[in-house]
């Protein structure tokens, strides 16, 4: 099921929709879109702390059911940001 992400700043809606979709529909896995370009703001920890603990009261390892992709890192500067360690802060990101 493909839901509205939840920061779109000309619908409030959309946050809800997809808060409720996880919540009724207890997905078994999640496949999570990072945006590369914004890694770590507020809205995307608040929903991945969200989702987990969704998941853990219905009795299943969030942990197990992600699936993360990150999109838009070809935007990224090479330079600045070379991919291998760019994919690791990612990765530490999400540890936490």
């Amino acid at each position: 099921m493909d839901t509205p992400g939840p920061n779109n700043s000309r619908d409030a809606s959309h946050k809800e929709v997809m808060r409720q979709a996880i919540i009724t529909r207890r997905p078994s896995m999640v496949l999570y879109i990072i945006n590369a370009q914004q890694l770590g703001v507020g809205d995307d920890k608040e929903l991945l702390t969200f989702i987990k603990d969704t998941m853990e009261k219905g009795g299943r390892e969030a942990h197990d059911r992600f699936i993360f992709v990150v999109n838009q890192i070809d935007m990224l500067d090479p330079d600045k940001d070379p991919i291998g360690p760019f994919l690791e802060k990612c990765r530490k990101y999400l540890e936490k």
